[in-house]
């Protein structure tokens, strides 16, 4: 999202593109709300300036008013974004909500969309936009109904089902927080950079490909409508491609199997191609550790391109050597470089992920010039992205306790974007140019 706007205008229900919109009167006469269904959800707009969204299995998954925005995820995190005035320094604030808080934000909107529900019912609305087909406005009621009844007592029981089928979710590439996430694996093979926390607590594990044809068919009875919403289709947790050849494979053959996906040889299809379905994907994603993607060749990435991988994420962090090592990441830049390579060679897109901050004062400079240099020589081009991530606290993470023994100031805000500029202006890159997508990677904005 980028600094200046309260709306996500990349996620595709950010385009209201309605099936069917009605305005209606709610009950006390002076007020009105326009709901429109979609063939990703049901957003319904208050006079008030408030916005509600749902997906079509009518869990709430976004509020918004015209300064702050809630964002919430089917893990029932909920992210609370307001905005800042000029004389606050402009952008957005930004807080993780409790689940007293999360709890409080579907009740309200429960409660408001049982008022416009049953102003509907009761015939109090107008057609919005001319159209009056039975079956849709049939659909419309339907799905406004699901919308008034999930309160926080549903989203509980949502919830469990989640985590029944997912445990959790940690963190997801920024293109990809629309993607049906389908766990492969569960938890990190390495599970040791001092950076991250977010498999510290989960046994590494490659499911059987039995296993893994049950928890597709669990998620799939699970998102049911909510599915229309979804882009593509990613493999976790934090590297599912790191079995042997023959088990990735035979994993990527079950999702073909399961999904309607593009042929493989073929580049993405245009939106209109998967809007709206409950069975279309434009392809397969997944995180790739270098040192597990060293071992992969051009051949093999060619053949898991054939079964419609199309892109791999590659936890970069830095181009300096000693920067990783300190970091305990087990890569160094030529094994990262090496994957980028045959990644690409295999007509596979990537994106690399680089840590802001990392390393703090110490590793400033060294940082930034190795990183420009390193990526320099992937040769990225249009499809693959740049994600420049600023480094957080995770919980379980040991990074803290290391950079204040060994005395490691850690950058202001200020330098932070200082580094930042530093490298974007290095690269010199962007789709306009021939070159790789790179964007701003704020990871605490993250719920899925």
């Amino acid at each position: 999202m980028s600094e200046g706007r309260l709306y996500d205008d990349d996620r595709p229900e950010a385009f209201p593109v309605y099936r069917v919109a009605v305005t209606v009167e709610l009950e006390s006469g002076r007020e009105r709300a326009v709901a429109g269904l979609k063939t990703t959800g049901l957003d319904v707009h208050f006079g008030d300036g408030r916005n509600q969204l749902y997906d079509l299995e009518g869990r709430l998954l976004r509020v918004a008013t015209p300064d702050v925005q809630w964002r919430r995820g089917l893990s029932h995190r909920t992210i609370q974004l307001r905005k800042r005035t000029r004389s606050q320094g402009g952008g957005f604030e930004r807080r993780m909500l409790s689940g007293l808080e999360a709890d409080q934000i579907v009740s309200d909107a429960s409660c408001r969309m049982s008022r416009v529900e049953q102003s509907f019912r009761a015939g109090r609305w107008s057609a919005e936009s001319g159209e009056r087909e039975p079956e849709l406005l049939t659909e419309l009621g339907a799905a406004m109904l699901r919308a008034a009844r999930f309160d926080a007592a549903a989203a509980c029981d949502d919830l469990a089902r989640f985590r029944a089928i997912y445990g959790d979710v940690p963190i997801l590439p920024p293109d990809q927080y629309t993607s049906l996430v389908l766990l492969a694996t569960e938890g990190c093979r390495y599970n040791r950079c001092t950076f991250c926390g977010f498999y510290r607590g989960a046994q590494y594990r490659e499911r059987t490909l039995d296993e893994f044809r049950a928890h597709m068919k669990e998620a799939m009875d699970y998102h049911r409508g909510g599915l229309a919403m979804r882009r593509s289709v990613f493999l976790g947790q934090a590297n599912a491609l790191m079995g042997p050849r023959t088990w990735r494979e035979a994993i990527l053959r079950a999702v073909n199997e399961s999904f309607e996906l593009p042929p493989g040889d073929q580049g993405l299809p245009s939106a209109s191609w998967w809007k709206g379905s409950p069975r279309r994907f434009n392809g397969i994603t997944a995180f790739l550790d270098a040192f597990v993607g060293v071992r992969i060749d051009a051949h093999e990435f060619a053949a898991m391109r054939q079964l419609n991988l199309r892109q791999v994420f590659i936890g970069m962090e830095s181009g300096d050597p000693e920067l990783l090592k300190w970091l305990r990441k087990p890569a160094d830049p030529r094994q990262v470089l090496d994957t980028v390579v045959a990644a690409k060679a295999g007509g596979v897109h990537v994106g690399v992920i680089v840590l802001i901050g990392a390393g703090g004062e110490r590793f400033f400079d060294c940082h930034v010039e190795h990183t420009v240099a390193l990526i320099r020589e992937m040769q990225l081009q249009p499809g693959d992205f740049i994600y420049l991530s600023p480094l957080i606290d995770v919980s379980g993470a040991e990074y803290a306790t290391l950079a204040a023994a060994e005395h490691v100031e850690p950058l202001s805000p200020a330098r932070l974007a200082e580094q930042e500029r530093l490298i974007r202006a290095g690269l010199g890159v962007s789709p306009a140019r021939n070159g790789p997508y790179v964007a701003h990677y704020e990871v605490a904005n993250f719920v899925y």
